[in-house]
């Protein structure tokens, strides 16, 4: 949670976590290659976790991949969450007694991308749009909107408005599940749930995870979502 600026250029975050972790004299577990290079990263007197944080966000916005940070009893690992399937099935009839179920477009929802870069060789700004014009008409317009680095081509700021479009152009969906507990499951692996009532049966994400022990009883909490 320190706060420090960083420069970066043509790194993964990968990189981006160990000269962090190498400057604080953090210790490294697994780490996952990302692949995906960020062109540059400026960050001026940031907390620390916030700039990794937004290195794996813009490798998921690149790639649509998403990468889980976390501490693995004093190391830090870095894990695509693909690679952390828990084929443990929660819902009404294995482990799962009470839930509740939301859906909502007030929160990181978008049908509309702009993406604009400024072209000192031309002068010009260059504008990207892609949009939904079906969503747009039953939800308004709900634009999302972004200022790319000067070094990208248009191929590669089309393929981020086509990311970008797929990632937040649908309505948030999230679960709060209490089940028995299981030590397998924690944040950021995925979990099959099945709940008949709401015709679901898929993987989620566990975004939040909760173990709790009342002498031999063993519970948890799961803050899920749809991604």
């Amino acid at each position: 949670m320190s706060s420090d600026t960083y420069v970066f250029a043509n790194v993964t975050a990968n990189d981006v976590i160990k000269r962090i972790a190498q400057d604080l004299g953090l210790r490294i577990g697994t780490m996952e290659n990302t692949g995906y290079r960020i062109p540059t990263l400026v960050e001026d007197n940031q907390k620390l976790l916030d700039i990794i944080c937004k290195a794996l966000d813009l490798t998921l916005i690149a790639t649509g991949q998403i990468y889980v940070f976390y501490d693995d009893f004093g190391l830090l690992t870095l894990r695509n969450a693909r690679n952390m399937v828990v084929d443990i099935m929660v819902g009404d009839e294995s482990l799962a007694y009470e839930y509740s179920h939301k859906r909502t477009i007030d929160d990181d929802t978008y049908n509309r991308i702009k993406l604009v870069k400024d072209n000192k060789d031309t002068g010009k700004r260059e504008v990207y749009i892609a949009q939904d014009s079906a969503n747009i008409a039953k939800w308004g317009r709900l634009q999302y909107f972004q200022k790319v680095d000067e070094k990208l081509n248009s191929a590669q700021i089309k393929e981020m408005l086509d990311q970008l479009i797929q990632l937040k152009n649908r309505e948030k969906r999230t679960f709060r599940l209490d089940a028995l507990g299981d030590l397998r499951i924690r944040a950021g692996c995925y979990v099959p749930i099945a709940i008949e009532e709401l015709g679901i049966n898929q993987y989620f994400l566990v975004d939040e995870c909760t173990h709790k022990w009342d002498g031999s009883a063993h519970i948890m909490s799961l803050d899920l979502k749809v991604v």
